[in-house]
């Protein structure tokens, strides 16, 4: 009966002070993005500045930053069945960022993406999986941008 309630007490001070923290908090975050322009494809341009605009708005920033996003998006066909139609597919996602800093010192990065995946049937379904592609893939460069600031500072 004692070992029922003290274990999960036990388990739950334990694990619930270790530390947690999110890493995408703006709270902690010690840079802002001033100015921040698009270039190049619509659909990721918009998912990164959506996931970007909050860190426009930290005021008790340190490190201040002017960035440029060039974004583009290329489908390839992979392979072909025997009848010559695509059987797969490859989207590559590239980001390149300048990044201007306070003192007018410039950084130039790349960001890729790349992911392969099956043709289907209906092209409805093959655009909706792209869709979802290109949106996992944009998350994925915006959390390595993040990242890279982080460590800028």
């Amino acid at each position: 009966m004692i070992r029922k309630i003290i274990i999960p007490l036990i388990l739950f001070l334990v694990l619930n002070n270790c530390g947690y923290s999110p890493i995408y908090s703006t709270k902690y975050q010690d840079f802002k993005i001033n100015n921040l322009n698009f270039k190049g494809e619509r659909k990721i341009n918009e998912i990164l500045r959506k996931s970007l605009v909050s860190y426009t708005k930290i005021d008790s920033a340190k490190n201040l930053y002017d960035v440029t996003i060039s974004s583009s998006l290329n489908k390839n066909i992979d392979s072909k069945d025997k009848k010559g139609n695509p059987a797969q597919f490859s989207l590559r996602i590239n980001v390149d960022l300048i990044i201007v800093d306070q003192f007018d010192k410039t950084l130039q990065i790349n960001f890729n993406e790349k992911n392969s995946y099956d043709n289907k049937d209906k092209k409805f379904e093959l655009k909706i999986y792209e869709n979802s592609l290109i949106q996992n893939m944009s998350e994925k460069i915006h959390s390595d941008i993040i990242i890279f600031f982080q460590n800028l500072n």
